[in-house]
């Protein structure tokens, strides 16, 4: 999605919905950056987050805490337990946490790495297939071999049928005319 002079990427395998300035994301990861005044709001169960500028992450996967990490700018955390909210600056991390007041700390530093290489050099991250993508792969897969069996196998039979009949139909003729006539046989014994 574009923001600002940049953009926020969200994984296929996320479950958001983008509107105008506006993101409602449930689960997965989404990252972006920008360097204009353009201000974007993520609406999650736990929080919105309102972003104008900057580099972030956000985490938010199943039976795990939600992280937002900010690398530049700033954002306003507004929490939907009606706590009050919360300013995350450059540098900071905050978890959000079901009826307790978020509090920004420091990133940690393998965090910072592990993330800010993450999102400078790709957009894109691996994620590894659930097993319903594998197993439905691995059946596209059994079907495109097995239509490519099928396919060798039709070509082989019209390749017969056009070159093979027509040579064995010509040799039967061929033959029957060199043979010597039976009746032309018995006669001269």
């Amino acid at each position: 999605m574009p923001w600002g002079n940049g953009k926020i990427v969200a994984p296929a395998d996320d479950i958001v919905e983008f509107g105008e300035n506006q993101i409602k994301f449930s689960q997965g990861w989404l990252w972006g950056n920008n360097q204009q005044a353009a201000e974007i709001t993520i609406q999650s169960e736990l929080a919105d987050i309102i972003l104008t500028q900057g580099r972030f992450a956000f985490e938010n996967l199943p039976n795990r805490k939600n992280w937002l990490y900010i690398f530049e700018g700033n954002a306003e955390i507004h929490p939907s337990n009606g706590m009050p909210s919360v300013r995350v600056k450059a540098g900071e991390m905050i978890s959000l946490t079901q009826n307790k007041l978020p509090v920004p700390t420091t990133m940690d530093q393998a965090v910072v790495t592990a993330l800010h290489r993450g999102i400078v050099e790709t957009s894109q991250p691996v994620w590894e297939p659930t097993l319903s993508a594998r197993v439905r792969d691995n059946f596209a897969r059994i079907g495109i071999n097995s239509v490519q069996v099928i396919t060798f196998i039709t070509y082989g039979l019209i390749l017969v049928s056009i070159v093979g009949f027509p040579v064995v139909a010509l040799y039967l003729r061929l033959n029957r005319r060199n043979r010597p006539n039976n009746k032309e046989n018995n006669g001269t014994n």
